[in-house]
């Protein structure tokens, strides 16, 4: 929370939710303990939802999660992207908006990949927008995912294995 800039909660934007979104509340109950504040979070991406009226949930826990439109960020304070993909051969290309769409809103970003080679995949896409700045640099994530799974080309990964904190893109 402290490299988002986020000391005591904030309103967080979790762009390209897939999973995180369904997580019930009691999940998010971690984050409360493990940064006591107010929490919103906008879940956003087209695999979040829709999910209840209008395309948008929201779920008590620390504070609000809410699940939206990839376009509509709202007004957050930080972005998290766990595993996006950016650099992936196909994903890339789709990322684009969002991502101009976060840059806009020039806020921090935590960002997170499956595997060493996911990592320098996104961080050669970010590169190719432009230069950007570390708050924290790519490193290993001591909150990554024990439980590894099979990626396309059959080796085993992690989910959030490494992460890095950019001060915005």
């Amino acid at each position: 929370a402290a490299a988002l800039g986020l000391e005591r909660g904030g309103r967080v934007a979790v762009v390209g939710a897939r999973a995180e979104a369904a997580l019930p509340g009691t999940w998010w109950d971690e984050l409360a303990l493990a940064a006591p504040g107010e929490w919103a979070l906008r879940f956003a991406g087209p695999d979040a939802g829709p999910v209840g009226q209008g395309g948008e949930r929201v779920a008590r826990t620390a504070s609000r999660k809410t699940v939206a439109a990839a376009s509509d960020l709202g007004a957050p304070e930080a972005v998290v992207l766990f595993n996006p993909g950016l650099g992936h051969p196909a994903l890339a290309a789709g990322w684009a908006p969002a991502l101009d769409a976060i840059a806009e809103t020039e806020k921090r970003a935590l960002v997170t990949a499956f595997s060493a080679e996911d990592l320098e995949r996104d961080l050669e896409a970010l590169a190719a927008r432009g230069p950007f700045d570390f708050v924290e640099a790519p490193a290993l994530n001591p909150f990554r995912s024990r439980k590894l799974v099979d990626d396309e080309s059959g080796r085993a990964v992690a989910a959030n294995a490494h992460s890095f904190v950019l001060r915005r893109l």
